[in-house]
């Protein structure tokens, strides 16, 4: 039979797992043995631990929920995303590698005019790149009063103190009368559909059956209470039914029934204290980083390429990046305010070619109509006069942002430059974002503000140092640390 959505109640739902629990693999249950001995550890008196490490982690996940769809973009979440940024998009892959540590295959394309050029526009116009990215999340701290840790802590020790439940023998009880009494009314409950009975007859062997399907009837609604039936039980076909009832079998035969049963018992009950515990905050850090290859094609002035090419010639740029952050979050809950900061070093080894000296030429033929000549452009082309120097550059960006979990907002700042082979290219970013959260996917909507050479002080600003942008990021968080 199927079963349908829990209930929330404890009793319910820790039969419901049984259920399912005895068809998994040994390692669900391995892990329930290590939640429980887990909490009893962090909860002995003298302990300063507040929560167990997969409740911390269930906080954490809500948190890489709230991070703008820029750093998702740069890989500063272990989620599975797709970024459309300005003149950029970004798919990135999440791998969990092993317990606290990710991938992230990621590949983009840029280009300096719009992302639709990245797939149909000039080649000279986008650069393609294909890459990795690596996330490590460390152990978490929490900042929390000791009073609440204490109060918690006794919870825990008293759940932990009570007898064992008797519910459990009880409905293995119902479960053996259930399944004795459908093995006797089997042969009746197959024919009702294809035989014709009458229901007054005193044939002993009838009889029998009869009574046996009623005693199924009576002991339905506790099975269907418990969630191990559901309402409409009889209404399947008696193959369907008899299916499941091996399953109930073995449930009831299953030499570890009231252990594990105690064991998942106590947790709903430890992990409900754990998730209702008031928290004042807690600050938390993790590395990522990534290498990056990619190309870019630039023309080139080369006077011997002939018109047809109007003297270009094709120069592919292929070239490395790579970045490195520490990243720290510190969730302030009594406030309802997260703050992140990204500080990132930047290493790239592109050539970077003057804009200034960016030509653009034409080749024209003449088309006489009556007495007017007229000049027809057949072509245009860009191109620099010269190669450049290829000189890696090392920078670094400050980002950081704040969300309100009360108003659902955050905001996206960051401040960067380059340092090396010279201080140059001083540049901020200033945005607003909202995360929209849908099942387990989040989309972030985010308009921009991106000021650029800030340090040339012979450019207007308006015109040359200040643009208008915008991102928007869909990701599929699959944070899980471990535990």
């Amino acid at each position: 039979m199927k079963n349908k959505n829990l209930l929330s109640a404890f009793t319910t739902t820790f039969i419901l797992s049984c259920i399912s629990l005895f068809s998994a693999a040994q390692s669900s249950v391995d892990t329930i043995i290590d939640h429980v001995a887990e909490i009893e550890r962090i909860s002995a008196i003298g302990s300063k631990t507040y929560l167990t490490s997969y409740i911390f982690d269930s906080i954490l996940h809500i948190t890489q929920n709230q991070i703008s769809g820029i750093q998702v973009k740069n890989g500063k979440t272990a989620s599975t995303s797709a970024t459309l940024q300005d003149k950029s998009m970004t798919l990135n892959v999440n791998i969990k590698a092993w317990d606290r540590f990710f991938l992230q295959p990621t590949i983009s394309g840029s280009s300096t005019k719009d992302f639709i050029s990245i797939f149909s526009g000039d080649k000279y116009q986008r650069t393609l790149t294909g890459g990795v990215n690596l996330i490590f999340f460390s152990k978490s701290t929490g900042h929390f009063d000791s009073t609440d840790r204490i109060y918690i802590h006794n919870v825990l020790r008293y759940i932990k103190s009570l007898p064992p439940t008797k519910e459990p023998n009880e409905l293995k009880d119902v479960i053996g009368n259930f399944i004795t009494a459908f093995d006797i009314a089997y042969p009746l409950f197959d024919s009702m559909e294809r035989k014709e009975f009458d229901f007054n007859s005193t044939d002993t062997s009838f009889r029998s059956r009869l009574i046996c399907l009623e005693e199924m009837y009576r002991l339905a609604p506790k099975l269907i209470k418990a969630k191990i039936l559901t309402s409409d039980w009889d209404q399947y076909y008696a193959k369907d039914i008899r299916d499941h009832i091996e399953k109930l079998k073995i449930i009831r035969e299953a030499h570890n029934w009231d252990k594990i049963y105690q064991l998942k018992y106590k947790l709903a009950k430890y992990d409900s204290v754990q998730r209702g515990a008031w928290w004042t905050g807690f600050t938390y850090f993790w590395f990522s980083g990534g290498l990056q290859f990619n190309q870019a094609i630039n023309p080139i002035f080369d006077s011997t390429a002939g018109a047809s090419k109007l003297f270009t010639h094709d120069d592919y740029d292929q070239f490395f990046t790579a970045q490195f952050s520490i990243n720290f979050l510190k969730s302030n809950n009594s406030k309802g305010v997260n703050t992140w900061f990204f500080p990132t070093f930047k290493f790239n080894t592109q050539k970077i070619f003057n804009s200034d000296s960016l030509f653009t030429i034409q080749k024209q033929s003449r088309l006489i109509v009556g007495q007017d000549t007229l000049n027809m452009v057949n072509k245009t082309t860009s191109f620099y006069l010269n190669d450049v120097q290829r000189k890696p550059s090392l920078t670094f960006e400050l980002p950081m942002a704040k969300y309100w979990t009360d108003q659902h907002l955050g905001i996206d700042l960051s401040a960067s430059f380059t340092f090396l082979p010279k201080f140059d290219q001083l540049a901020a970013r200033a945005g607003v974002y909202i995360p929209i959260t849908a099942a387990d996917k989040v989309v972030i909507i985010e308009p921009l503000l991106n000021f650029t050479k800030l340090n040339k002080g012979h450019l207007v600003f308006l015109k040359d140092q200040l643009a208008f942008g915008f991102s928007i990021s869909v990701s599929i968080p699959k944070f899980i640390t471990g535990g």
